[in-house]
C-alpha cells in the first residue's frame, strides 16, 4: 500500500501523535524543576501497603466498609437497648458510605444531610404545634418556610434529606419518638460513616494515578515500537489511540478525585504521600490525551 511506503508524520497517521514532542517538551521542563526535599520526597509501598492500596478504590472495599457500617451502626445502639434507633443509626452510616469512593463525597454529604435534618425538623415541628389543630394549615406553611430557608444558603442543604424531615413532622403531634430516631441516627450515624471511609481502606487516588500513569507510559512504549517495527497497520494504530485515550480519561478522574481529596482539612498519610506529584498526573494526562485525539 502507498501509504506504507510513506515516511511516517503527523499528516500521515490517522491520529495525531504530536504527544511525542509534548513528552520531549515536558521531561525538558520537569529537569529544571527543583527535586523534592527528603522529608516529601517518595517512598516505595511494601507489598503489603500495596495489595491495601489496590484495594482500597475497588468495589470490594466499597462493600467491606458498608458491611461494617450496617454492623457497627446497628450492634452499639442494639446493645445500648435502643434497637428502633439502631436501625436509623446504621441507615444513616451506609448512606455517607454509598455515595461514592472518595472521601470528599462523603465528607460533603455528611455536611448537607446533618444540616438538612437540624434545621429542618425544628423548623418544621414549630410550624405544626403552631397551626395545631388545623393540619391542613401546617402542611400550607410549612414547605414556604423550609425552602425560604433553603434558599438562603442553597449549597448547605441537601434536597434528598430536607423532603423526609419534612413528612415525618406531620405525624409529629402523635410520633415525636420517630423525629428523635431521626435526629439521633442522622446526627451520629453520618459522622459514624466518615469514620469508617477514613479509616477502613480510604480510597488511595494518588496510588491509582500512579498505576494508570505507568500502564499509559507501557501503551506508548508499546505504539512506538509499533510504528517504528517497519510497516504499521492502521487499525493497530488506531487501538493504540483509543487506549491512550482511555489512560487519559481514567488519570483525569483519579486526579480529580484525588484533588478534592487533599482539600480537607485533615490530610491523611495515604494522600500526603502522593501530593506532590499532581503536576506529573497532569503532564501525563495530556500526553496520553494528545496520543488519543483524531489528526
Amino acid at each position: 500500500m502507498k501509504w506504507m511506503a510513506e515516511p511516517l508524520s503527523d499528516a500521515a497517521l490517522p491520529v495525531n501523535f504530536s504527544w511525542i514532542r509534548q513528552a520531549v517538551r515536558w521531561r525538558a521542563h520537569a529537569k529544571a524543576e527543583p527535586m523534592p526535599s527528603a522529608a516529601t520526597a517518595f517512598k516505595p509501598l511494601t507489598p503489603f501497603q500495596s495489595a491495601l492500596a489496590r484495594l482500597s478504590c475497588t468495589e470490594t472495599a466499597k462493600y467491606l466498609r458498608l458491611t461494617l457500617g450496617l454492623w457497627i451502626g446497628f450492634v452499639l445502639p442494639y446493645l445500648a437497648g435502643y434497637p428502633d434507633t439502631a436501625v436509623a443509626l446504621c441507615g444513616s452510616a451506609m448512606l455517607t458510605l454509598a455515595l461514592g469512593n472518595s472521601i470528599s463525597a462523603a465528607r460533603g454529604y455528611l455536611y448537607r444531610r446533618v444540616v438538612s435534618n437540624v434545621l429542618v425538623m425544628p423548623v418544621g415541628t414549630l410550624v405544626i404545634l403552631l397551626t395545631a389543630p388545623y393540619l391542613w394549615l401546617g402542611v400550607l406553611l410549612l414547605p414556604l418556610a423550609v425552602f425560604a430557608i433553603a434558599r438562603l444558603r442553597p449549597s448547605l442543604f441537601q434536597m434528598t434529606s430536607v423532603t423526609v424531615p419534612m413528612t415525618l413532622v406531620l405525624y409529629s403531634g402523635e410520633h415525636v419518638r420517630l423525629l428523635e430516631e431521626r435526629l439521633f441516627g442522622v446526627v451520629l450515624g453520618m459522622p459514624l460513616g466518615f469514620i469508617i471511609q477514613q479509616c477502613v481502606l480510604p480510597p488511595d487516588h494518588g496510588y491509582r494515578a500512579n498505576r494508570l500513569v505507568r500502564e499509559g507510559n507501557q501503551r506508548i512504549i508499546d505504539a512506538l515500537a509499533q510504528l517504528t517495527g517497519g510497516t504499521p497497520e492502521r487499525h493497530l494504530v488506531s487501538e493504540h489511540a483509543d487506549r491512550l485515550h482511555a489512560s487519559s480519561a481514567a488519570l483525569r478522574q483519579a486526579h480529580d478525585l484525588f484533588k478534592l481529596d487533599l482539600q480537607q482539612a485533615w490530610i491523611a498519610p495515604h494522600l500526603r504521600r502522593n501530593r506532590h506529584r499532581l503536576p506529573l498526573y497532569w503532564c501525563h494526562q495530556e500526553i496520553f490525551r494528545g496520543g488519543g485525539q483524531p489528526a
